[in-house]
């Protein structure tokens, strides 16, 4: 992990080996959910958390997890949701106990996971950007984060 990046003229200058080293993970959408402005990803915690229960448009919300020990999850709890695994679960437990909602179904598979996206209209999800080889006609990239 670097703490810094390296200064021009200092020694050893690995900051845009950093850069391009980087993983790139998508926040995947389906195509009728596309938000016209905003911070997308406030919109992806509030939906993903069930804060908010409907896209812009008005589709309802139907968001997917993926495996808790897998990069994509720990990448959205970091740069999108914001907590750490224990408060996630400690989040969902109480959001059950008040409101009987319950946390997002969890797939592992990336190409079960586009079908699912395809399918429900207000769906959607993270993946690596690495896996993305082509995206289903309804599918869209909402937007990408580096980890």
């Amino acid at each position: 992990m670097m703490l810094f990046k390296g200064l021009p003229g200092w020694g050893d200058d690995r900051s845009s080996a950093d850069e391009t080293d980087k993983k790139q993970y998508s926040i995947v959408i389906n195509a009728k959910n596309a938000p016209s402005n905003g911070n997308s990803n406030d919109l992806i915690r509030q939906l993903y958390l069930k804060l908010r229960s409907e896209w812009p448009a008005g589709q309802k919300a139907k968001p997917f997890s993926r495996p808790p020990d897998s990069a994509e999850q720990i990448a959205l709890l970091k740069h999108i949701l914001d907590m750490t695994e224990t408060e996630l679960a400690n989040y969902w437990l109480s959001l059950k106990q008040r409101t009987g909602q319950t946390p997002p179904r969890s797939v592992s598979s990336t190409r079960i996971l586009f079908k699912l996206i395809s399918k429900y209209e207000g769906a959607f999800s993270i993946v690596d950007t690495d896996l993305i080889t082509t995206l289903p006609d309804d599918v869209i990239i909402l937007a990408t984060i580096s980890d």
